[in-house]
């Protein structure tokens, strides 16, 4: 057979990439203006400095004020999910492991720059010394400060509303002045492998502030490489950098399929993304389910106003299902794929076709090519499905994908859709709903009142619990919280190795509580090795102990504590420790001394070797002294060998050791 292409639909099969770039910039620009950027940072407060003039000399060398300024210790990025200044990102954008060695680490690093980089002629070495003891006092009562760079609403202080370590999420918020322009999170695994993808982010933040005058997000696109059932499930290849954490993965829609996490150290081409459904859990789970129902609204919105209005130019190529029919004001102006000469500047089209059917605007656009190709895919016919609750309120999610708050009446593609109810303090059961021509379909569930009890330490992941009566046991889905219908419950608790087989009786009636599980834990101990007197442990952040006599600690088995040792003298030790039960684990401190401590030290000890050579002198000198009286009253100095000898190792040891002493002296005073 003979196949004749006319030139117009040759340009349109060409053109096609161009028709896809095209329609891209449409929800790219939007999607760029919600993204922000997370920093960390410590205030410089001038009215802290004991030495402003000092600080001024820093600066005019530097070319950057500092006291009165932000200084960024990380950066991230985040994304509005709804128009009330909620922000999702990653739990390591918004939290600090550990503030004070944050700080200290600050602290040494702009010591040393002051030190070892700022020229004598720029400050000289006393004030050096009286700089850097300065910087150490203001940073000392600085706190560390989230804020907020959002497009449109400059820098603004964040608060931290929700946090999940385990899966890293974070929830923030700014008070905005204006509604927040969000991104509408997509279906569930509505994304295949092999899809495109785009990451949107503030890669290399710090560095890129020093570079340009104000914060640009980045674009960079990949596609779906793998798909796993963990937080880290979506692997994709557009690429990120640091900074890039927090930050949307899209899909060609402009949808939210996941949180950008990170890469595998070392690797090429290997970035994750955190799911869509854990963001969902996450939200529901720290009673934010409303902000998915608002933007399930954000979504359909999005979707009704923008994804059907097209700027075009004199010539439009639409392409879709072979055959569909093409509409204008029920016209059959043809078959697709087909060209169609804009001669009204906004023209209304329909297509139809085996596959469903799609309604298009047009709009005339002087300065845009002359021909422009419209690749539209034909939607499922929409059928009224009518969604309720009991109570009403609940957020609506449909396949996944959050769609709004019960009651809601919405279109829905023919067939089955499973719909899932979410409200903090209910459990409902999921349903499916038929939509389909001519039915009135409607789904309905009644939620069973729940209560949540949090539990004071937090179960390891994988711990057993089983209900009095029942056959079967599960696994703690969330080891923070547990959550229970309404009743008197037996439960029992096991992990071995780990949790002592624990039973409890919890009654939920009336309202929530705190499960304490401290004492469930089988035990295991570290043992500190070094110079620990006036030292005090801080284990996973808790309020800091002394450290007993005999360096013991007793801790619980199988989590990974974070362990820290402040001691007066000597520097800060970190370490992670995860032991078995009845394990001892045995750390070996260094006995690092802190700069002004091992300053001072230097200082006497260079001191003391410089008097000591002194003194060695002075020996000399009274040698030399009795050998010339001998000398003076007899003529003869026989029988004065061992003071010359004397004389002669007292001199040359004491004018080593006096000018040894004195260089270190020199050296110790100008560290």
């Amino acid at each position: 057979m003979k196949i004749i292409i006319r030139f117009s639909i040759l340009v349109a099969l060409i053109g096609l990439s161009l028709s896809t770039i095209a329609q891209d910039k449409q929800w790219v620009a939007k999607s760029l203006g919600s993204v922000v950027y997370v920093q960390q940072q410590y205030y410089l407060d001038a009215a802290k400095a004991k030495r402003p003039e000092l600080w001024k000399k820093l600066s005019d060398w530097s070319k950057k004020e500092l006291l009165g300024q932000f200084l960024t210790v990380s950066t991230g990025s985040g994304f509005f999910i709804d128009a009330q200044g909620h922000i999702l990102t990653n739990a390591h954008v918004v939290l600090v492991e550990d503030a004070n060695a944050t700080r200290q680490s600050l602290i040494t690093a702009l010591q040393k720059t002051i030190s070892q980089t700022v020229p004598e002629e720029a400050i000289n070495s006393d004030d050096k010394f009286a700089l850097r003891a300065d910087v150490a006092g203001v940073l000392k009562e600085a706190h560390l400060r989230l804020r907020i760079w959002a497009p449109g609403l400059g820098l603004s202080e964040a608060t931290q509303n929700a946090i999940d370590k385990k899966n890293d999420l974070a929830l923030i918020s700014i008070a905005a002045a204006a509604p927040t322009k969000a991104l509408p999170l997509a279906a569930a695994k509505s994304y295949p492998v092999g899809s495109e993808v785009y990451s949107i982010g503030f890669p290399l933040g710090s560095l890129f502030d020093e570079m340009f005058s104000s914060p640009q997000a980045s674009l960079s696109t990949g596609v779906i490489s793998a798909l796993r059932d963990d937080a880290w499930g979506i692997q994709h290849t557009a690429s990120l950098n640091p900074g890039n954490s927090g930050g949307p993965l899209l899909n060609a829609k402009g949808e939210v399929i996941g949180v950008n996490v990170g890469q595998i150290s070392n690797s090429s081409g290997l970035f994750f993304a955190i799911p869509v459904p854990f963001v969902i859990t996450f939200l529901t789970g720290n009673g934010f389910a409303s902000i998915l129902g608002a933007n399930g609204e954000i979504a359909r919105k999005d979707t009704e106003s923008d994804q059907d209005s097209y700027e075009v130019g004199d010539t439009v190529v639409i392409i879709s299902e072979k055959g569909a029919t093409v509409s204008q004001g029920g016209f059959v102006l043809g078959t697709a794929p087909l060209v169609y000469l804009m001669t009204a500047k906004t023209v209304t089209l329909s297509l139809a076709g085996k596959g469903g059917a799609r309604t298009v605007v047009l709009k005339k656009k002087e300065g845009l090519a002359d021909t422009i190709t419209l690749n539209l895919e034909l939607r499922p016919l929409q059928y009224v499905v009518h969604i309720a609750s009991e109570p009403l309120g609940a957020v609506v999610s449909i396949d996944g994908k959050a769609s709004g708050v019960s009651p809601l009446e919405i279109e829905l593609p023919a067939g089955q859709h499973k719909v899932s109810y979410f409200m903090e303090g209910y459990k409902f059961p999921d349903q499916v709903v038929a939509a389909a021509a001519g039915s009135k379909a409607e789904a309905y569930s009644r939620g069973a009142r729940v209560y949540s009890f949090t539990f004071l330490k937090g179960l390891p992941p994988g711990t057993t619990v089983k209900v009095a009566g029942a056959s079967e046991s599960y696994q703690v889905v969330d080891p923070l919280k547990l959550s229970l219908p309404e009743g008197r419950w037996e439960l029992e608790f096991s992990d071995p190795g780990i949790l002592k087989t624990t039973k409890i009786v919890i009654d939920a009636k009336i309202a929530s509580g705190v499960i304490d599980d401290s004492s469930w834990f089988e035990g295991a101990k570290i043992v500190l090795k070094g110079d620990v007197d006036e030292g005090k442990i801080t284990i996973d952040g808790e309020p800091a102990q002394p450290i007993p006599k005999d360096a013991n600690v007793a801790v619980s088995a199988g989590i990974a504590h974070k362990i820290l040792v402040e001691r007066p003298k000597y520097s800060p030790y970190f370490d992670t420790v995860e032991l078995k039960a009845g394990e001892t684990k045995v750390l070996n401190m260094p006995n690092l001394l802190l700069p002004a401590v091992k300053k001072k030290r230097d200082i006497i000890v260079s001191s003391a070797m410089t008097a000591a050579g002194l003194v060695m002198i002075g020996g000399a000198v009274y040698c030399a002294f009795r050998v010339a009286d001998d000398l003076n009253r007899t003529g003869s100095s026989k029988g004065d060998d061992g003071l010359i000898e004397a004389q002669y190792a007292l001199g040359w040891g004491g004018m080593g050791l006096s000018l040894w002493g004195g260089i270190k002296l020199v050296i110790a005073l100008n560290e």
